[in-house]
């Protein structure tokens, strides 16, 4: 796709994913655990990190569960979603599994629900993990005010509390947005945009990447690359979907929101202190 460009560049840098440098703790109970990476304290518990799984550590510095888990989020609302072969579900406080990993995107427990996703269809279920209904939505965004955010053919609205659908919006289609893009920059260029530059050729065509990793000098971060070739697992083209795909983690759409049709993620949720760079030069 051919765009232009106005002085938007006079001078591209280098986007840097970097990962805290590992810091090993051992703590001194029944449940001791060492763990390569602890992160800081939030609602009562630290998620930590050895070998690329995740488990959590409550304010007495014991692992609550002897599950290592793949994937996990903080605890929000006494409930943490947790990720055992790709598929999500949650613990208690306790350590317990109390929604079994069979989802393949869960939201954090608003009240006494939550909204998941499993084999392309929506579900509301409660907090012993039973299925309350199947929902007719497209896709769900999250809560807003206790109110699931949702789109259904082509509409944006919430869910009231019967499950009805409230319209607010309509969503522009993946061709409109592109378009419209393309003749706001149009109107402000001058010169012809450099190939690739935004990815949409859908791979790293006269891009530069580097992998390498973090190290802690006091309090400072000092980063550390190589070129490489680009790795998928560490340098990923994603390619616009609609619906977007909503990420697990932190559980925003994955679109670029420029309206751009393909984005690039940097690193992964490997512990190691990992580093990744690209680079685009401009001449």
């Amino acid at each position: 796709m051919k765009t232009f460009l106005s002085i938007l560049f006079l001078s591209f840098g280098c986007t840097l994913f970097g990962q805290i440098a590992d810091r090993k703790s051992t703590f001194p109970s029944e449940n001791t655990q060492i763990w390569q990476e602890v992160e800081p304290f939030k609602n009562g518990f630290a998620r930590g990190l050895k070998d690329d799984q995740f488990s959590f550590i409550n304010v007495k510095n014991q692992s609550i569960s002897k599950i290592l888990f793949n994937g996990a989020r903080n605890f929000s609302n006494h409930f943490a979603a947790v990720q055992q072969n790709e598929k999500w579900g949650f613990i208690n406080e306790s350590g317990q599994i109390i929604v079994p990993c069979i989802y393949d995107l869960v939201y954090d427990f608003n009240s006494n629900f939550t909204i998941v996703l499993k084999d392309s269809n929506w579900y509301k279920i409660n907090l012993l993990g039973e299925t309350i209904k199947q929902l007719n939505i497209d896709i769900c965004f999250g809560f807003e005010n206790e109110m699931p955010i949702v789109s259904k053919n082509g509409q944006i609205g919430v869910l009231n509390s019967n499950d009805d659908f409230i319209f607010r919006k309509t969503i522009a289609n993946l061709n409109t947005v592109s378009t419209s893009r393309q003749s706001n920059l149009t109107s402000r260029t001058t010169s012809e945009c450099p190939n690739n530059l935004d990815f949409e050729n859908g791979n790293f065509t006269g891009w530069s990447c580097f992998t390498g990793s973090v190290d802690t000098i006091g309090s400072i971060n000092r980063i550390t690359v190589t070129s490489s070739t680009p790795i998928n697992s560490r340098h990923r083209i994603i390619r616009r979907s609609m619906p977007s795909a909503i990420d697990p983690f932190g559980l925003f759409p994955i679109n670029p929101p420029d309206g751009s049709n393909v984005a690039v993620r940097l690193g992964n949720t490997n512990i190691g202190a990992q580093a990744e760079r690209i680079s685009y030069k401009i001449r």
